[in-house]
């Protein structure tokens, strides 16, 4: 696999070396509000940045708030 460091995104944090094939993949994250209907959506659309160090979960980068996730409630969109 290949290592690329990726600092291209102003996050707040430098990111750590990723070795992971799937970075920079569109992610659909699990939105966790209470009471939600029939139709409403049920995921946010993001980007895939790599593994919290320490933790189990994702990090996905939410490009219109411009914040940074940690779920584990990821689906990965390996075709787009």
């Amino acid at each position: 696999m290949d290592t690329m460091g990726w600092d291209c995104l102003d996050i707040g944090r430098s990111l750590l070396s990723i070795t992971s094939n799937t970075f920079g993949y569109i992610t659909y994250v699990k939105k966790k509000v209470p009471h939600v209907k029939k139709l409403d959506d049920r995921s946010m659309k993001m980007i895939f940045i790599g593994h919290e160090p320490g933790s189990k979960g994702y990090s996905a980068y939410n490009l219109a708030m411009g914040r940074v996730h940690i779920t584990w409630d990821v689906v990965f969109d390996e075709f787009s």
